[in-house]
């Protein structure tokens, strides 16, 4: 069995546990969420999670670049979902003489793909949430920027009389 990063580059294979373990600890070819927008950083689960974390430079935190960068990252995990369930759907192959080592690479593969659907819909759930919370900032900035831009008007019309 080929990890699942192959296709990024690794060359390591092995059994069923021994990709599993090597998935979770060595390999080295997983990409940063924000591959799409440009970012080349590529390490092991571990070091992409803290390079995400500490935050991506493809990452914007500007509050009108955060409702863009929602809605691209939304649309990538939504195609990240689309493509574990048609992996899901796909038929088994035909039987051969090896059909039970190829019954338990199914279910690991179908074991981290579940997996990884359920780590996409959190993502999903937190951003929303996270967008959720910026609108909620904006709308205490403007109406904010209205209560200054009246203050402001009024001051000057004390001044003025």
């Amino acid at each position: 069995m080929k990890c699942l990063n192959h296709g990024r580059g690794c060359n390591f294979k092995g059994n069923r546990s021994e990709v599993d373990q090597h998935m979770k600890d060595k390999c080295i070819f997983y990409c940063c969420e924000s591959e799409e927008k440009g970012c080349s950083f590529v390490g092991s689960l571990t070091e992409v999670n803290e390079h995400e974390d500490l935050g991506c430079s493809f990452n914007n935190s500007n509050c009108e670049e955060n409702e863009i960068d929602y809605n691209e990252r939304l649309k990538n995990i939504e195609k990240k979902i689309e493509i574990i369930l048609n992996e899901v759907s796909k038929p088994p192959l035909p039987p051969r003489k090896d059909d039970e080592e190829i019954k338990k690479l199914h279910m690991i593969k179908l074991n981290f793909l579940e997996e990884q659907n359920k780590q996409l819909k959190k993502s999903v759930h937190d951003l929303k949430k996270q967008n959720k919370e910026i609108k909620n900032q904006n709308k205490q900035l403007q109406k904010d920027m209205t209560e200054l831009k009246e203050d402001f008007n009024s001051k000057l019309d004390q001044i003025l009389s």
